[in-house]
């Protein structure tokens, strides 16, 4: 019995020790499901631009790996830490931001419009999340209003999109170039198609997407031809994106600036890191808020920032030379 009871004393601490690294291997395959997530929207070249390491330790509440032998270290205050309260959005003063990108983003099965822009060196500042989406009519009134009280004007808007967006863009800001992201495209002309169909669009609208100005240009108006007598309600779709999706293409800008706007991933991008910075624990629509400042004290500016002045001149010039001829 002694022998037993020795056995059983010397088992119990193995056993509390199992749970604990089962408990950290949970915690660490989580972080990893979110990682792949931001890999998936921002690409793993430009997650790494983002920072990773530092986003990395907030998701598992542990110190970055070990800086290689010589490499400066950071202090205590270059790691970015969650506001003590929720930020106000819309009380904060913002600098001119030409560009503004503006998306629906899902989450915990409700829907938010994240507005987020840039200044005209590349800097990205968050304007607003509010719930809603962009096909809401009554909900992008609003959101426009809102544009308009703090004062903001932008020369281009890149959105998702979405029919009522697009209507009061147009109506409060008849010169701003409104453009569409090209992955909401592809998300909006897919989703009419059974799965085998759809593939093949999908395989025709990437390579199209990839194609510089007149080629892509061609290429959709070949798949739009094809659409027309087999899926008329994915012929209207793509119809109605046709112009917005071709806007940025038309301007004729550096490669490396028009890509990294066609993608119109800094609503997602934002939402993602910004919660996993912020506060766990809180509810739906707050928890990002926390994260906002260290998101925006830690992002990097826009890929291909050095060539927004190009943007720029190109949006001056008259709408009818801004086409691809």
């Amino acid at each position: 019995m002694a022998s037993q009871r020795i056995v059983s004393t010397a088992i119990q601490p193995l056993d509390d020790i199992s749970r604990e690294i089962a408990a950290r291997l949970r915690e660490f395959e989580a972080a990893l499901r979110v990682v792949d997530a931001l890999r998936a929207v921002v690409g793993a070249s430009e997650f790494a631009d983002r920072r990773g390491d530092a986003l990395l330790k907030h998701l598992l509440r542990a110190e970055p790996r070990a800086r290689a032998s010589g490499a400066p270290s950071s202090s205590p205050a270059d790691a970015p830490s969650p506001s003590a309260a929720p930020v106000d959005l819309p009380s904060r003063t913002l600098e001119a931001l030409p560009v503004l990108v503006i998306a629906t983003a899902a989450y915990r099965g409700r829907d938010q419009v994240g507005v987020v822009g840039l200044t005209a060196d590349g800097q990205k500042r968050v304007v607003t999340f509010q719930d809603g989406s962009t096909a809401d009519p009554v909900a992008m009134d609003m959101l426009v209003r809102e544009l308009e009280r703090r004062s903001l004007s932008p020369r281009l808007c890149i959105t998702d999109g979405g029919s009522a967006l697009d209507r009061e863009i147009a109506d409060s800001f008849p010169s701003c170039l409104i453009a569409h992201a090209d992955p909401y495209v592809e998300r909006a002309v897919l989703s009419h198609l059974a799965d085998g169909p759809a593939q093949a669009v999908k395989t025709r609208l990437r390579a199209a997407f990839d194609l510089p100005g007149r080629q892509a240009e061609a290429e959709l108006m070949a798949i739009l031809a094809d659409l027309r007598g087999r899926a008329p309600g994915t012929y209207q779709t793509l119809s109605r994106h046709l112009e917005h999706v071709l806007a940025l293409r038309r301007l004729d800008i550096p490669g490396v600036l028009e890509r990294s706007l066609r993608r119109g991933a800094l609503v997602a991008t934002c939402a993602h890191e910004a919660r996993a910075l912020g506060r766990r624990h809180t509810p739906a629509g707050q928890d990002l808020l926390y994260g906002v400042e260290a998101w925006e004290a830690t992002t990097r500016r826009l890929i291909g920032h050095e060539h927004l002045p190009s943007l720029f001149a190109a949006l001056s010039r008259p709408p009818a030379e801004r086409r691809v001829v």
